[in-house]
Formats: C-alpha cells, structure tokens, sequence
C-alpha cells in the first residue's frame, strides 16, 4: 500500500513509496516531458525526409535519445519510489545502460564534425579526383590489412561506433569483476560490507562508471567542441551539439558532490543525488528533438514567404529564358529594386549561375548548408554534357571519343552517386538510380588502372579534332586528374573500355532526370538559402560603406569601427577572401 510521507521526510531510502507534494511536481513533469518528447520523436520521422533532417542521422538520434530518456524516467520517479529501487539495480543500470547512452550521444554530436569535413573536402577538390570507398567485395577478407582497410573507410561517426563497442565490452567486464568481488552486491566477495541502502551506493565500486562517463562527457566531448568551433552552419546544428555537449558536464561533479559530501545533506533529501543529471539530460534531449524541428518550421516560413513573392512577380513579368546576367549582379553601390530581388530566387536565376561560375555557390552549399554533393555534381554534368555535344553527338562521335566520355559518365556515377563507393551520395530516389547503377555495374570498375603513362597517352589522343580550350570553374576529370587519381592509387576502372561494353542506350540524355531532380532539390533548399545569404552580405557591406563615409565628419579619436565582428565573416564571404 502507498504510504503518504510528510514533507519534512524526504528522500530517505526508507523503501516506502513517497507520496507528498514535490512527488507529484516530480511525477507531473516526468509525464508531461515525456508526451512532448513522442511528439517530437513522431515530427522528427514523419519529416526525416527532409535534407538538413536526415543528414543528422534521426536513426541515431531517436536511439540515443531513447536510451537517455529511459534513465532519466527512472530519475524523476527516484524520489517517488523512495529507495525501492535495489542497490544492485542501479549498479546495473549505471555501470552498463547509461554509459551506453551517453556514450551514443557523444557519437550522435559528432555527426556534424565529420560531415563537415566531407564537405570541406568536397569543396577543396571541386570535383576532381574525388575521394572513394572501397567496394565490400574489393576489400581484403582476412588479417591485420583486412581490418585496417575497413578502418580507413569508416567516418567518424563509425568509428566512435566501434570505439563505443570495445569500450561496452570492457565496461561489461570490470562491471561483472566488481560485481564478483565486492560484497555489497554478492555474499561471496571478498571485499566490502553492505551496511545500508545509502552506504551501498558510494564506495570504489563506481568509479568505473564514473570514469566511463568522465571519458565521454570532459574528454571526448570538449574534444568534438574544439574541432567544431570554426563550423558556421545555417541549421542550428552547431548551436544543438554546443548545447548538448556543455549541458552534460555539470552532471558528473554534482553528483559526485552530492554523494561525497555532508554540506549536500539538506538538499539530497528533496533532490537525490542521481537527479542531478536529470537537468542536462532533458536540455539534451531537448535540442536533439526539437532544434531540428525549428529549423524545419523556419525554412518552410521562409519559403512560403519567397513562393509567395514568386507568385506575385510572376503574375507581372513573363520571363522569356534569356534573362540578362546584369540582373543577377547587381553593384554594390546602387540598391537593388524589389523586383530584382524577387528575381534572383527564380529558378531561371539557378540555371544562369549553374551554366556559368558555380564555385560561390558550391562554398555556401558545402560549408553552410552541407549540400556540396549536389552542387558537384551539377557541374560535373554540366561539363559532361558540353563534352558530348562537342564531340558530335550520338552518331557524329568518334569510337576513342565515345569510350572516353563513357569513362567520364562512370566517373560521375562512383564519385557523386554510388552509395557503395561514393563518400557522400547525392540523394536520388531509387527509380532514378537504379537505372544508372544498371548501365554502370561494379564490374566495370573491378581492374585497377594501367600506368599513367599509357593512361596520359590514351587521354591525350581521345579526340581526333582541334577542340577549343574550356575554362570550367570547376571542371569535369582532365588528363592530369588521371594521372593523379592513379598515383594516388584511389582510381579504380578500366580505361580501356571497348566500344561493344558500351550499353547500346548508353546517350546524352543519360543524366536528365537525375539531374533535374538534384537541380529542384537545390532550387527550393539551397538556392532561396544563398540568394538571401548574397543580400545579407551586400547589406552589410553597404553599411559599411557608409560608416566609412561618415567618418570623415568625426574626430579620428571617436571614428567608430569600420566593421563589426559580426560583418566581417559576411564581407569576406562576399568579397571572395
């Protein structure tokens, strides 16, 4: 039967479910958090779909959190259940299950450090000599090489993966030796005397999990942190992880302090100590759920905003598809019109900036809104396709020139769509990769390639014509990527493809509706993002500008400063620097 406790008893680990008024506040917000967060949970799958929702892993993210919420459940009902719960189930649960969930937290946070460093390195190579993963059936089966190409292909988030199992392992094993060993928990130890339910939750007993936690919580996350610290992203993801990470420090120190020390007397009695993970514990499930909802309900604002404005200049002006370049970059000095603002989000703005000079775009696409791959791959067939026309087409081409550009097509299949060997696939639904996957096999690209040499001189000769030079931004594969790709031992297809391996629908219609997918995605998520990132920089260099002239009109001691620390990021941007 419950038995009601007056306010004064507390928290005594008397055994005795504790009914009072700060039980009910306990139980009340242990309940209400709980529905919010499945709703949360539901908003996050039913939008998982979503490009800046799904790069965050929601797989991982709704385990983790699940794991955490579980632990945190037990908290609040701590001070209900009045020390009912046994001292050797709370050994279990701390020595095994909440490391395990702190420890996929830690490796939910560091989803943002290694997919910007996909990024970056998408953005640093532009396209050429992209990296690749190894093919499963490639990779050496057995030994010391087998286990070391299987590290060198694994991201960070797998590798915290694997660092978390062998860590899970050992914890499983210290845990179980303690277990054996002390009599707090098994008569036949050898070591320690149960005295009390209090006195059984103190002692060396916990310091393995207290030092699991330690690892996770003060070394590795500090350690994400600092490598995160130069990260400006336009999904809040980097404030979440921030937040995350700093809100599960305090924890283990309050606990320890609760435990330890007498001056915490009065306070374990209406707050046990464990609950002083509880705070940080919600703060984290909190942004992990709800930040990639707020940033989903912006963008869908923002874009019913610029839809809206689309609509309306449209309903004015009938763009004929020879739009003038000079509208897409407009001068500092003069203030753009509204009209011509509301022209730089249509989708005839995109094609102009994708025919022409895409490096601007691909920086703000890999390192704000980690969509690079995309961008690349645009490009990439962009270029491919000028290739082919120039070339003759279908049935003018020659045989060296068909193969060739056959080789180019399987070159931007590996790099950018292939989800077995790509490093960062674009998104492409399965109807529209299944038929590339199909014309461009594994098997094609099983042979190692041949010496540069012979390569350099296959390349070179591919074309029996004068062909005009090309200045691409950022360029399909040349001669010299090749070369490089097979130095670098990273290139893995058979140049020497011959004209009957060549599939007969094999055309330059090739990557139409694949690129016309990709091309919508990046119109309504990363182009309405840069056009509006384009006008707050030119809105803050024309501030700027005029905090310059004005100076002129001040005593030099009280000029203010030219640019603020929030504006100079934005500049540099703008100005290339």
């Amino acid at each position: 039967m419950p038995h009601r406790l007056k306010a004064r008893d507390g928290f005594d680990l008397r055994g005795e479910v504790n009914m009072d008024t700060l039980s009910w506040v306990y139980l009340y917000i242990c309940f209400i958090w709980t529905g919010l967060l499945v709703l949360g949970v539901i908003a996050m799958m039913v939008l998982r779909n979503l490009t800046f929702i799904r790069m965050r892993n929601v797989g991982l993210a709704v385990c983790s959190v699940g794991l955490i919420h579980v632990y945190v459940a037990l908290d609040l009902i701590r001070y209900t259940m009045n020390g009912m719960y046994p001292c050797l189930f709370e050994y279990w649960i701390m020595s095994t299950y909440f490391p395990i969930g702190i420890a996929l937290f830690q490796a939910q946070n560091v989803q943002l450090l290694d997919l910007n460093c996909i990024q970056r390195q998408i953005y640093d190579l532009k396209g050429n000599a992209l990296p690749r993963r190894v093919p499963r059936g490639q990779r050496p089966r057995r030994g010391f090489a087998s286990l070391w190409q299987s590290w060198r292909q694994m991201n960070l988030v797998s590798r915290t993966y694997v660092c978390i199992g062998a860590g899970v392992i050992l914890q499983v094993l210290v845990s179980v030796s303690v277990y054996l060993v002390s009599r707090k928990f098994y008569k036949y130890g050898i070591t320690s005397e149960y005295i009390s339910p209090a006195h059984c939750r103190q002692g060396w007993e916990w310091l393995p999990s207290a030092l699991w936690q330690g690892i996770w919580t003060w070394c590795y996350g500090p350690w994400v942190l600092y490598k995160i610290r130069h990260i400006h992203e336009i999904h809040y993801w980097k404030l979440q992880t921030t937040l995350s990470i700093v809100c599960g420090l305090p924890g283990l120190p309050l606990i320890i302090a609760a435990i330890y020390s007498d001056k915490f007397a009065v306070v374990n009695k209406y707050f046990p100590p464990s609950m002083w993970f509880a705070p940080g514990l919600m703060m984290m499930e909190f942004v992990t759920v709800f930040f990639p909802l707020l940033a989903a309900g912006k963008v869908r604002w923002q874009k019913r905003l610029v839809m809206k404005e689309l609509d309306e200049w449209e309903k004015n002006h009938r763009f004929t598809g020879s739009a003038d370049s000079t509208t897409l970059n407009q001068t500092i000095a003069s203030e753009p019109t509204t009209e011509d603002k509301r022209e730089k989000y249509t989708r005839q703005s995109l094609e102009l900036t994708l025919a022409g000079d895409t490096t601007r775009l691909l920086e703000f696409a890999a390192t704000k809104d980690f969509s690079g791959e995309n961008i690349i791959f645009l490009t990439l067939v962009r270029d491919w396709k000028r290739d082919w026309d120039f070339a003759g087409g279908r049935d003018g081409m020659s045989y060296r020139a068909r193969c060739h550009l056959f080789n180019r097509a399987q070159d931007i299949f590996f790099d950018t769509v292939c989800i077995e060997t790509a490093k960062y696939p674009i998104n492409l639904e399965w109807k529209l990769y299944a038929p590339l996957r199909a014309m461009f096999s594994l098997g094609n690209a099983s042979k190692p390639m041949e010496s540069a040499t012979d390569i350099g001189q296959y390349a070179t000769n591919i074309f029996a014509l004068d062909r005009p030079p090309h200045v691409y931004e950022l360029g399909a594969p040349s001669v010299h990527s090749l070369v490089a790709r097979s130095d670098e031992g990273r290139y893995t297809r058979s140049v020497d493809v011959q004209l009957h391996d060549i599939p007969s629908m094999f055309d330059g219609d090739l990557f139409n509706r694949s690129e016309e997918s990709i091309k919508y995605l990046v119109f309504t998520n990363t182009w309405r993002k840069f056009v509006n990132a384009r006008e707050e920089a030119e809105a803050a260099l024309v501030e700027a500008a005029s905090l310059q002239t004005s100076q002129h009109s001040r005593p030099s001691s009280k000029r203010p400063k030219l640019l603020s620390s929030s504006n100079k990021p934005k500049l540099r941007w703008l100005l290339g620097l």
